[in-house]
């Protein structure tokens, strides 16, 4: 993927390359999804361990970049 404009795919039969018409990262959609989860007092759409697992991941991975200097 090319900042979300282009795919190439590669061992598909069939598939090589897709274009978009646009560029959409899906901010506009995450941030309607938690207001509306705020304002019907839903659960978060992106469950709290799955944010703090991902953090996790993130900080020991920069971490594990900074003992290879």
């Amino acid at each position: 993927m090319d900042n979300f404009r282009t795919l190439q795919g590669f061992g598909w039969k069939g598939f090589s390359k897709q274009k978009s018409s646009g560029q959409d990262k899906g901010h506009n959609n995450e941030l309607k999804a938690v207001v509306d989860a705020l304002e019907q007092v839903k659960p978060a759409p992106i469950p709290f361990d799955e944010i703090v697992e991902a953090t996790d991941i993130s900080l020991a991975l920069v971490e594990s970049r900074a003992y290879r200097r």
